[in-house]
């Protein structure tokens, strides 16, 4: 019998404890790896960002909201914050594909596009009422 994967895992408590997401219904399966020579140590990736993953295991790119042309390709969110530790030599995500995340608890805005795209897949939920709404 040979060993498949072989994973080394380390946890580290960073900050509080506040969940983004109200629930995780389907993750991309195998997640995919993130290229580590885009960040530094002491970086945090936060849970909720916005993903490219085209293949099981593949590239899973961060889409920042300033990425305007890569936004139509967001087709998944990050289900877990991901800190780059000293001696970090690969990093990977977990992808959600469904599922419900608080949009208020985020650390930026999910783009109207992205939003749009999602739609079917992971609800959007809002714990405040944007200001347009309440007539302010």
């Amino acid at each position: 019998m040979g060993i498949m994967n072989t994973y080394v895992y380390d946890s580290l408590e960073v900050g509080g404890g506040r969940s983004v997401w109200d629930s995780i219904d389907e993750k991309y399966p195998k997640g995919g790896r993130i290229d580590i020579s885009q960040y530094e140590v002491g970086d945090l990736i936060p849970a909720g960002s916005m993903v490219i993953l085209k293949s099981a295991g593949g590239l899973a790119t961060i889409v920042g909201s300033e990425d305007v042309a890569k936004l139509e390709d967001v087709n998944c969110l990050l289900e877990n914050d991901i800190y780059i530790r000293p001696g970090t030599k690969a990093i990977t995500a977990t992808c959600v594909t469904k599922g419900a995340i608080y949009a208020d608890r985020l650390e930026f805005e999910i783009p109207k596009v992205v939003e749009e795209k999602l739609k079917g897949g992971i609800t959007i939920i809002r714990e405040v009422e944007p200001k347009e709404e309440i007539g302010e």
